[in-house]
């Protein structure tokens, strides 16, 4: 019975970060996309918000799904 739950527990961890993934990736795609296809957003002000959604993607994209990879391979 132990083994179930902690399987069941495990595939909910993976689907829940697989999940943040995918958000994560789609939502600072959306940030460059709207960057990128706005005339009046860019401004230098807008430079800080577009190096961090550079970074979360990077953190999305390459190191939690590293993470991932090596915990639950």
């Amino acid at each position: 019975m132990t083994m179930e739950y902690e399987d069941s527990s495990s595939t909910l961890e993976k689907l829940t970060l697989l999940v943040f993934i995918v958000a994560i990736v789609i939502g600072n795609l959306c940030v460059f996309i709207t960057y990128l296809v706005r005339a009046d957003g860019k401004h230098w002000s807008n430079v800080f918000v577009l190096c961090m959604a550079f970074i979360d993607l990077f953190i999305g994209g390459f190191v939690l799904p590293m993470r991932f990879m090596s915990a639950y391979g």
